[in-house]
């Protein structure tokens, strides 16, 4: 797989929308991915309900990334190769995570 590092979207695209080097579904529930040159901290939005696979993949500028309450699911190697990340940060759901973030390489902190 290779990292992602530009996002193009069609004007007239009605499925998806880039949102700070987010790529998400347009009702901005699900994310898909996260281009790999993002450096910082990643706040993803409060509506978003599902990581997808591999959407931090090789995102190793990363430094924080802060999941909110809002997530119910996080797919299988969603933190894949985020070697930078010094904080994972998953705000704690009103129920349970359909999913593990552990392919990341540090553990999360749970926050309310």
């Amino acid at each position: 797989m290779k990292e992602v590092e530009k996002f193009e979207i069609d004007p007239n695209n009605q499925y998806y929308k880039i949102v700070d080097d987010m790529l998400l579904d347009t009702a901005m529930t699900e994310l898909i991915s996260v281009k790999a040159t993002k450096t910082g901290t990643c706040e993803i939005p409060g509506t978003v309900t599902k990581l997808d696979n591999y959407a931090f993949y090789d995102c190793t500028e990363l430094s924080e990334i802060i999941v909110p309450a809002s997530v119910t699911r996080i797919k299988s190697s969603c933190f894949h190769n985020t070697d930078g990340l010094k904080r994972l940060i998953i705000k704690k759901p009103e129920g349970s995570i359909d999913g593990a973030p552990w392919d990341a390489k540090i553990f999360p902190t749970w926050n309310n």
